[in-house]
């Protein structure tokens, strides 16, 4: 089975909500919207993961958050599977190089 590396990219996007900046990403595994803060502004944000699903790679990992944009309301999340997780890490790990 092919798996995430240690320390993902995920892709995130900016919101704003109560006047509060936050960089947000709706999880491959339990479906559900993860938020965190966007910090000191930068592109790159390393986060422990939310997810508590327990087939969750994320579960209680350290993440990249990187992001790739903003969106107005948590609706207009994209969804991705793993596999399109997987890819990403690839194609960017081998940028960041």
């Amino acid at each position: 089975m092919r798996s995430l590396p240690n320390n993902p990219f995920i892709p995130a996007y900016r919101i704003i909500l109560s006047n509060t900046c936050h960089l947000v990403f709706r999880c491959p595994y339990c479906d559900s919207r993860h938020l965190h803060g966007c910090g000191d502004g930068k592109l790159e944000q390393w986060r422990v993961s939310h997810c508590i699903h327990e087939k969750s790679e994320l579960r209680c990992r350290n993440i990249r958050l990187l992001c790739v944009g903003e969106v107005a309301s948590e609706r207009m999340l994209p969804r991705f599977g793993l596999a399109d997780l997987i890819e990403f890490n690839r194609v960017f790990g081998a940028l960041k190089k």
